[in-house]
């Protein structure tokens, strides 16, 4: 409340207003931006019905038989450790893959492009949480089939980059088709359960590589694992709190980006004046 008051003056560069959006994501994820309600159904609960979802949908084959196995097998290796930091009331700590019905690798191998067809993104289309459509690479329709063998991506489904670079995300649209490019992964999460935008919120956050299990390794390169994606710790708040979650960043967000743009406006300003002076002295 203190800074809203003073916003204006506190915050005066693009550099400060960018830091404050990571300190806004940050205390989300620590449950210091919304306070807690304790008649919230607590996240112990909204896990197990993710659970309980997961197991059915994996058991029956979802999202092909393969797969399903393959899904299986690794939900049994998940776990967490010992020590973790304690979080708010209610909260629980979860492996990213105990939040989600799969996570699937993507087909790791250079697609071949086209002029035209299903819609191809790589790494360099993800970008502060949003899906960019600059330079967008096109692969045939038999070339789709065959990338997305293990799923294919639809509306609302969570990619994450694990290389060049490392640790961007965004939610799909459902605009159109996508296909998955190399070095990156898809997070779907159990529908009504864990919001997409918290899980966006948390996997933005700035301190995310303190909650990866297996460590990012690469000789010129740092990267992500597999394992360190599917592994990663996901400070999990009652599914109430979520929404009250992602409402107050969006707001906070929105402020920023209006205070952003003023000041890139006052600086367009300035450079005005100023060369309007220096024409004006050489005249």
């Amino acid at each position: 409340q203190r800074i809203a008051q003073h916003f204006d003056l506190l915050f005066t560069t693009e550099a400060a207003i960018d830091q404050l959006k990571q300190t806004i994501l940050q205390l989300a994820v620590m449950g210091k931006l919304v306070p807690q309600d304790p008649n919230d159904e607590p996240a112990s609960v909204l896990l197990e019905k993710i659970a309980e979802e997961r197991s059915y949908a994996l058991e029956n084959g979802y999202p092909n038989e393969a797969e399903s196995k393959t899904q299986q097998r690794k939900q049994k290796k998940q776990k967490l450790p010992d020590d973790l930091p304690c979080l708010p009331e209610g909260w629980e700590w979860a492996t990213l893959m105990q939040c989600a019905q799969i996570v699937v690798d993507c087909h790791n191998k250079t697609a071949p492009y086209e002029e035209s067809g299903i819609a191809l993104l790589r790494t360099s289309n993800i970008r502060d949480g949003k899906l960019v459509k600059d330079d967008i690479k096109y692969v045939s329709h038999d070339t789709f089939k065959r990338w997305a063998a293990r799923v294919v991506p639809r509306k609302g489904d969570i990619l994450i980059t694990r290389e060049a670079p490392m640790g961007e995300v965004c939610i799909l649209p459902g605009d159109q088709q996508y296909c998955m490019g190399q070095r990156m992964m898809l997070i779907r999460l159990v529908p009504e359960t864990i919001d997409p935008n918290y899980m966006l919120v948390s996997l933005r956050e700035p301190q995310l590589m303190r909650r990866v299990q297996d460590k990012p390794v690469g000789m010129t390169v740092e990267h992500l694992r597999v394992g360190g994606v599917e592994t990663l710790l996901v400070p999990v708040p009652p599914q109430v709190e979520q929404h009250r979650l992602v409402a107050k960043v969006d707001e906070l967000m929105t402020l920023c980006d209006a205070l952003k743009a003023r000041i890139q406006e006052a600086e367009t300003i300035q450079r005005h004046l100023a060369d309007a002076v220096v024409a004006q002295a050489a005249s």
